[in-house]
C-alpha cells in the first residue's frame, strides 16, 4: 500500500483525476477512492471492455 500511494501522489497533483479498471487491486481501489479523494484527487473507474482513447490522451498515466 506504501508504494502505491507513494506512486500516485508523486504522479498525481491535487485536483487530478485518476481513472482505473474494473479489476484494480482492492488496496489500490481503496486508495484511489477513499484516501486520495481527501486531497482532493478523484478517481473514475471504467470496464475493461473496450478503450477509450479519448479518455487516455488527457490522462498522466494509464
Amino acid at each position: 500500500m506504501t508504494a502505491l500511494a507513494a506512486t500516485f501522489t508523486t504522479v498525481l497533483d491535487r485536483g487530478d483525476h485518476a481513472i482505473f479498471s474494473d479489476t484494480t487491486y482492492i488496496a489500490a481501489y481503496r486508495l484511489l477512492n477513499q484516501i486520495l479523494p481527501e486531497w482532493t484527487i478523484r478517481s473514475i473507474r471504467r470496464s475493461t471492455h473496450g478503450s477509450s482513447t479519448a479518455a487516455r490522451s488527457r490522462c498522466r498515466c494509464a
